[in-house]
């Protein structure tokens, strides 16, 4: 993983963000969709060698308005495009448009 990972990335205070881990939910994090699909790639080789399945249903995918349209696969199956996710309980958008967390935050009381 860390051959893929050390490769690209996001550069945020001095520091290459590669991947975000907690407990059973990670965040694969790439500039470009070829990187993207190979971390996606080594993390299934990894998690299966431990007994481990990643879910194709749970698993999604987002881009900036600047990356051209592509697929990403999950064990040859299409992985969801998805505009917004919400991880650790703080919903993430490409935008930065807040009012989707802020609406989010207000129903949850």
């Amino acid at each position: 993983m860390r051959q893929v990972a050390e490769k690209d990335g996001f550069e945020i205070d001095g520091e290459t963000l590669q991947m975000l881990l907690f407990a059973d939910d990670v965040v694969l994090v790439a500039s470009k969709p070829e990187t993207l699909q190979s971390l996606l790639n080594e993390m299934c080789h990894l998690t299966e060698r431990i007994g481990l399945k990643i879910h194709p249903g749970k698993t999604k995918w987002m881009k900036n308005t600047h990356c051209d349209d592509f697929e990403i696969k999950l064990n040859n199956q299409l992985v969801e495009r998805v505009e917004h996710y919400v991880y650790l309980g703080q919903a993430i958008r490409m935008d930065n448009d807040l009012r989707l967390e802020l609406s989010r935050r207000r129903k949850a009381g």
